[in-house]
């Protein structure tokens, strides 16, 4: 179904159907109102036959998900998330909200401690027509966990991307949560915009695209967006993983790509020690300049006799 023949406002589909469940997940859901509304809407709206969600958490947007579709009696959902443990209670599973509300719901899998790369050729496999990435929001997570997926959707999937807008956030500590963003500014496609949100951001903070023929085409785009400097260190496990999907369903410029684009964000990682070593000598120049001259000389002599220099 093209988009130029929609004129659907989707955070505004459907919103009853998700009303019957939010005020059991707003206490543990990562999206607002609006943000469900929205995802809520695009389901209800393109009916997908298999919807693929990377990024589980407590399990929220899995409900949001599996209450969108529980009309739709052929359509499977399958949930993946890195961590076994919910992050910020790890005395629970992840997605033990989406268990607890939908203890019975026969057409969710649910993957745990693995990474997408790692299961969607053998267990998930082909024809997803829906695809929502929510995981770190730190580059390169989304646009590796879509890279991995893009040979699997279907040539006119949809794409939800949470968190498009999560670096204007006032705490600092979201400065490098670009990584959806990066992946929805780099990939061709037919781009779907909430425009009618008030969630407090300026830009809308959840966004999704349609695969079209030209995302292929420029599919190149997304394989070069690597080389910006990673932000999280990715495991040599999920880093392989990946690349066997590079090498096997990509044409081998873009395996190449890959394996540089890898190469040079391990080149320029900072270790712990190296970090520390800087933090130390940091330090000992701001303490060495709180004492007075006298001191100054007689720990330089120690250390001229500790170590010769």
């Amino acid at each position: 179904m093209s988009l130029d023949s929609i004129k659907c406002v989707f955070e505004k589909y459907e919103t009853t159907h998700l009303d019957a469940i939010y005020a059991d997940i707003n206490g543990v859901s990562e999206m607002t109102c609006e943000e469900s509304r929205f995802l809520n809407g695009l389901v209800r709206y393109f009916k997908p036959a298999k919807i693929l969600e990377v990024g589980v958490a407590a399990g929220a947007s899995s409900c949001v998900l599996l209450n969108a579709v529980k009309d739709m009696q052929e359509t499977a959902v399958h949930s993946v998330d890195i961590s076994k443990a919910y992050y910020k209670n790890p005395s629970l599973l992840s997605g033990w909200k989406a268990k607890e509300l939908f203890p019975d719901h026969a057409r969710w899998n649910l993957y745990l401690g693995v990474d997408l790369a790692e299961i969607i050729e053998n267990q998930i496999k082909g024809g997803i027509d829906f695809l929502l990435l929510d995981t770190a929001h730190v580059h390169p997570a989304e646009t590796l966990s879509f890279l991995s997926a893009f040979p699997y959707l279907s040539g006119d999937a949809i794409v939800v991307l949470h968190d498009v807008n999560l670096f204007n956030d006032p705490d600092p500590g979201n400065l490098n949560s670009y990584a959806t963003k990066l992946l929805m500014d780099s990939v061709v496609a037919d781009k779907i915009i909430p425009n009618d949100f008030k969630d407090g951001y300026l830009y809308p903070n959840i966004a999704a695209f349609q695969i079209n023929k030209d995302t292929c085409k420029y599919i190149s785009d997304v394989v070069r967006s690597l080389f910006f400097p990673w932000g999280i260190q990715v495991s040599e496990k999920t880093l392989k993983a990946t690349e066997k999907i590079l090498q096997e369903k990509y044409p081998a410029e873009l395996h190449a790509l890959y394996l540089k684009s890898v190469k040079q964000n391990q080149s320029r990682r900072v270790t712990f020690k190296q970090r520390w070593a800087v933090v130390k000598r940091e330090l000992r120049a701001m303490c060495i300049m709180c004492l007075p001259p006298s001191w100054v000389l007689f720990l330089r002599k120690i250390r001229k006799l500790l170590t010769g220099k």
